[in-house]
């Protein structure tokens, strides 16, 4: 009788070893079905910013002198690079001038688009934009016109505001100097 206990204990451990082996070779099994059906590591998703990337709206040079510029030779003009610097499309939506004797306006694939003046002294255009893909120029034209202050005399500084969606850099600013002569 002895004898059969001794056997059944002995079956009892295997029987116990053999499940403990199976279950851990499931388990394993398991886990490498699993590793092998995910998707490979380039293809699986990747959480991506709901941010757009932003625009950057640079103007070069942002300082111009005209130098002398006599009332008796009327209107003179220059022009500024304007790019979008960044990873967004761009929106200039408005600008403005800090005199009426200073116009400005922006040329795109060499369409000028309409002047903008100081709002105090004309109607500026309303619901005008261009808009700039990454890495597209343009042109900001600006004019001087010496006849706006027939007696002025000497040393002129005037602002052109550049408004855009550009982030960081809203509002950008660009400037003449003119010395004013008869």
């Amino acid at each position: 009788m002895n004898n059969n206990r001794g056997i059944s204990s002995r079956f009892t451990r295997i029987w116990i070893i053999s499940v403990v082996v199976l279950l851990g070779t499931a388990a394993v099994g398991y886990s490498i079905f699993k590793s092998n059906s995910q998707e490979p590591r380039e293809l699986q998703q990747v959480e991506v910013s709901a941010e757009p990337p932003p625009p950057i709206l640079l103007v070069s040079p942002n300082t111009y002198d005209f130098g002398s510029v006599s009332v008796q030779f009327g209107e003179v003009s220059t022009s500024f690079r304007i790019r979008n610097a960044g990873e967004g499309e761009l929106e200039l939506k408005d600008m403005d001038t800090s005199c009426g004797c200073t116009e400005a306006t922006v040329v795109v694939d060499g369409v000028e688009g309409p002047r903008f003046n100081m709002r105090m002294h004309q109607e500026n255009p309303t619901d005008w934009s261009v808009r700039l893909a990454p890495g597209e120029e343009a042109q900001l034209r600006i004019y001087y016109d010496p006849m706006t202050h027939p007696d002025l005399r000497g040393s002129v500084t005037r602002e052109v505001y550049l408004f855009g969606d550009d982030l960081k850099k809203p509002l950008s600013t660009v400037r003449v100097l003119v010395n004013q002569t008869s």
